[in-house]
């Protein structure tokens, strides 16, 4: 259901990107009234941490985000939509913390009773895919 935890592993792949463990834990439902829009809001908490690389400089090293997600719909299809920020360790180019933000746009594949997710977006940092299970 979409009041349960996700976990899912993401890849990146950009002129920043990587690999990264994410987790996404429910912060809110809500029914929209619009008559344009009959689809469920679905709020996430979410952690995402792992390797990172930045090919315009060089660098790279260990990043972690916070953030929000919101899926839509109420079947198997769905938009996505993520934001967040956090630190990123360089250990390459210049040693030390970096901040780094995220802001992606998507299509999700999960079944309300939970299950496979596929993640598939595109982020100002470039495009990426996951793969996951809803707990």
């Amino acid at each position: 259901m979409f009041g349960s935890t996700n976990l899912y592993i993401g890849g990146e792949i950009a002129l920043i990107g990587g690999v990264t463990v994410n987790c996404e834990i429910p912060m809110a439902r809500k029914l929209t009234s619009s008559q344009l829009i009959n689809s469920w809001l679905n709020f996430y908490f979410r952690m995402q941490g792992g390797y990172v690389y930045d090919l315009a400089i060089g660098g790279e090293g260990v990043g972690a985000i916070l953030g929000m997600t919101c899926i839509t719909g109420k079947k198997n299809h769905h938009c996505d939509f993520s934001y967040g920020l956090g630190p990123f360790w360089d250990w390459e180019d210049v040693p030390g913390w970096n901040v780094t933000g995220s802001i992606d746009v998507g299509y999700r594949y999960q079944k309300p009773e939970g299950g496979f997710i596929f993640k598939a977006y595109v982020a100002n940092i470039g495009v990426g895919v996951g793969f996951g299970y809803t707990l």
